[in-house]
């Protein structure tokens, strides 16, 4: 395993990591998270599902939890 060698990269200080993150739309969270192939397509799908009456949240989530299983 090849060590890291901080002495040869630059690291971004936290402010200026914040301001990549809002530069690039997403959180912190969603700049780290390898298992999220497309952040700005989840942002926009939990903002819709915010925006759902109750009966309808459930009927989507019915649908998902469906097609997940025929995976």
């Amino acid at each position: 395993m090849m060590a890291l060698d901080l002495a040869k990269k630059s690291l971004p200080s936290m402010p200026s990591f914040f301001y990549i993150c809002e530069y690039l739309g997403v959180t912190p969270q969603e700049f780290f998270d390898e298992g999220n192939a497309n952040p700005e397509a989840l942002k926009e799908f939990i903002a819709q599902a915010r925006q759902l009456d109750s009966r309808s949240f459930e009927y989507i989530l019915g649908i998902m939890k469906e097609l997940n299983t025929k995976r």
